[in-house]
């Protein structure tokens, strides 16, 4: 079984039930998908295709898991990068890994800036928290 098939299959038979929950936020099966699809679509239209390398550079978030989706259902290869590290260690697994594109949080976007130059980054996506279906590309 894929992602795909795991969410649609949640979707068709748990619509209504709560596919996340971080702090007060929650957000069913149906909504989950619903933005899932629109940041897959997203990376799409900026030239991100199967077999892609995308990197994550974020803390542990409710954004995270629907990155970690629409990564699967795009068919892109997902490089994680640690949050704690430092920028050193990211231009490094940037470089290894030859991710295209990066998303991350607006409060982590510095580390981002400072280092991008020394990788093959062609697009920086910058999501607000709470707001990945409205994404920012710094290019």
């Amino acid at each position: 079984m894929n992602v795909r098939t795991l969410i649609d299959r949640a979707v068709r038979e748990y619509p209504e039930r709560t596919a996340l929950v971080m702090g007060d936020r929650r957000l069913d099966f149906t909504g989950f998908n619903l933005r899932v699809n629109r940041l897959a679509n997203g990376l799409s239209e900026l030239g991100i295709k199967k077999g892609d390398r995308v990197g994550i550079l974020m803390k542990n978030c409710c954004e995270f898991v629907e990155i970690d989706f629409a990564l699967s259902k795009a068919g892109v290869v997902r490089v994680p990068l640690n949050a704690r590290l430092l920028g050193r260690d990211h231009i490094y697994m940037l470089n290894d890994s030859g991710a295209r594109l990066i998303i991350t949080l607006s409060a982590i976007y510095p580390t981002i800036k400072q280092i991008r130059q020394d990788t093959p980054l062609e697009n920086v996506v910058v999501a607000p928290r709470r707001q990945i279906p409205v994404l920012v590309v710094v290019r």
